[in-house]
């Protein structure tokens, strides 16, 4: 996301955003992983790193931590939460 319009927050040029939902009825199936395993590769190929924002209450953020995103940053988002700003880099 350019550094004037970022969904959550700005973190360097070519480290775009991440957004990915899982239904609810899916939630705990594995959906999320499998969403990664596809996600993360396709990213690496194209840019140097990939940025998230998770609320601070979403137990997604475990998930996320097993793939390599580490907190940044904590925030208060638009709708009166905090979220987290997770990061993961590629070699």
């Amino acid at each position: 996301m350019p550094a004037e319009s970022p969904l959550y927050q700005w973190v360097a040029p070519r480290t775009p955003e991440l957004s990915i939902a899982v239904a609810p009825a899916f939630v705990g199936n594995g959906a999320g992983t499998k969403l990664l395993r596809y996600l993360i590769p396709a990213a690496r190929a194209i840019c140097p790193a990939i940025v998230l924002s998770v609320r601070v209450d979403n137990p997604a953020k475990r998930l996320y931590e097993r793939f390599g995103f580490t907190t940044i940053a904590r925030i208060a988002n638009r709708v009166g939460s905090e979220s987290f700003v997770m990061l993961r880099q590629f070699p």
